[in-house]
């Protein structure tokens, strides 16, 4: 290119360039501030396994794989509800659901909780109390289940007790048939039949006592 060309073209285009460039900023400005501002707030929830000396890789494993449906019931009505009406939210479930994102940190067990609002304190308040509620909804939840879980080990247990003492009753009645004197014209068993029967039902019994034990330890952690 000839330099006086260059020059030439440059002088001449150069007004236009700054004018549209302050054009373009000045309604930059004028936009952000038409534009009502909106505040997001974040919470954190972190899936721990329940309270052990020793978290096993099994237990991490776990709790990012239900962490994709807890991310759902953190969403769901049974949590939003209570909180629309803690915060007094005027609008529906539709237009709360709106303002809010909730989503598990990839290959983690966290949950995130965010929250917009053109209110920074709203958005704040309102996402701490989902997470609260959430905390809430899922430990009811896990109680219920233990409960009933925790109510069908006792019976389990009451059956097994039952049944081991049972055992224990019919071994001492034979053991009590092996020293007795047999009445005279009775036909006494033999003793090695005798023997082969508390055998069998001693093993019974100590394969229902070892089922005991892992019941009432099972019971116990719960």
């Amino acid at each position: 290119f000839d330099r006086d060309r260059l020059l030439h073209a440059f002088r001449r285009w150069a007004g236009l360039v700054a004018v549209a460039t302050t054009l373009a900023g000045a309604t930059a400005f004028l936009v952000s501030q038409v534009i009502p501002r909106e505040y997001e707030a974040t919470a954190q929830l972190y899936l721990a396994p329940a309270s052990n000396p020793t978290v096993a890789f099994q237990d991490v494993v776990l709790g990012q794989t239900l962490a994709t449906s807890y991310v759902e019931l953190a969403k769901s009505e049974v949590v939003l509800k209570p909180v629309m009406d803690q915060v007094g939210w005027a609008g529906d479930l539709k237009s709360f659901r709106e303002k809010l994102n909730v989503s598990q940190v990839r290959n983690t067990s966290i949950i995130t909780v965010r929250f917009k609002s053109r209110d920074p304190e709203l958005a704040a308040e309102t996402s701490n109390a989902i997470a609260e509620t959430f905390i809430k909804q899922t430990k009811d939840l896990q109680a219920s289940l233990q409960g009933t879980t925790a109510s069908e080990l006792d019976q389990q247990v009451r059956a097994i007790q039952s049944d081991i003492a049972s055992l224990s009753e019919q071994i001492a009645s034979l053991r009590a048939e092996m020293t007795a004197t047999p009445r005279p014209g009775a036909t006494a068993s033999p003793r090695a039949d005798l023997q082969g029967q508390i055998n069998a039902l001693d093993s019974l019994r100590q394969s229902k006592q070892q089922t005991l034990a892992q019941l009432l330890k099972t019971r116990d952690d719960m």
